[in-house]
């Protein structure tokens, strides 16, 4: 599979998860549209290639999937690939002609293990996520048919922007999500990123009037599913935890990169789907 292929690639150069530095002359992301890459262009051009997705569509009906792409922790000098959208996102957009997935190129960078939370990348992404909805609902999308969607640190992003914004999505399907320096080995036993972990868990633990579906994976190294163990007892979120089957046709070579394959689509698609629908009700 190509995307299978690449998020590999990236994983085993730890660059798969990217995250861009702000720039007028990087791209702002890029729309889904029945299973295929539409438009995407430069930070100024997002209005304009909004617009144009847009066109001869009802927004009232229109679901929005803004899609988190991960990150490296502090996130700084690092590329946005917009062509790396998981294919059950994509699927979802196929079988629903209602659903555009927005991949977003995340414009912050993150601080490191000595600054205060509100300088890390996920707690900036946060807030960048959030004025990004506002801008779609400018521009006639629903804040009822908004859902956020990431991978590892843009789903860490998706969950703090949904703790702390909850008024402005209408909930999350997230995979693997990491409090920013799991990758390392550390996990929350790391003294040097305790601290960090202990207030993005604060946070989530506060957002009750957000919701949502997590996904984790045992045996990921670099999200570990003990760092996010503590969701199961929060009755705003569905915990959901994924085992490889050891199917030979997942062609998975590290769990992290799961929800790049086929079997994680086939399996996850339709309830995810269903989730979308019934949410929006």
């Amino acid at each position: 599979m190509k995307y299978l292929f690449l998020v590999t690639l990236c994983l085993a150069t730890l660059t798969a998860c990217q995250t861009t530095n702000k720039s007028s002359k990087e791209t702002h992301g890029a729309f889904y549209v029945d299973g295929d890459q539409v438009v995407g262009g430069t930070l100024n051009d997002f209005e304009l290639d909004t617009t144009k997705v847009f066109k001869n569509r009802d927004l009232s009906k229109t679901t929005l999937l803004i899609y988190n792409h991960g990150t490296i922790s502090s996130g700084i000098h690092q590329r946005c690939h917009t062509d790396w959208l998981p294919a059950y996102v994509r699927l979802l957009t196929k079988q629903d002609s209602d659903i555009i997935a927005y991949y977003l190129c995340s414009q912050e960078s993150g601080g490191n293990s000595r600054n205060s939370i509100v300088n890390q990348v996920h707690y900036k992404r946060g807030i960048e996520i959030a004025e990004v909805s506002d801008k779609f609902q400018k521009l006639g999308i629903l804040k009822n048919n908004i859902f956020l969607m990431g991978h590892s640190g843009g789903a860490s992003s998706s969950l703090m922007a949904a703790s702390r914004t909850p008024e402005k999505f209408n909930s999350y399907i997230i995979t693997a999500p990491g409090y920013g320096y799991a990758y390392l080995g550390g996990s929350n036993q790391a003294s040097n990123y305790g601290n960090l972990y202990n207030n993005w868990k604060t946070i989530i633990q506060r957002g009750t009037k957000s919701r949502g579906v997590v996904y984790a994976f045992p045996g990921d190294k670099y999200s570990p599913p003990e760092d996010i163990a503590f969701m199961q007892n929060m009755r705003n979120i569905d915990y959901k935890i994924l085992l490889n089957k050891d199917d030979t046709n997942c062609e998975l070579d590290e769990i992290h990169a799961y929800p790049w394959t086929k079997c994680f689509a086939l399996s996850e698609t339709k309830f995810i789907l269903n989730y979308i629908k019934k949410s929006s009700e």
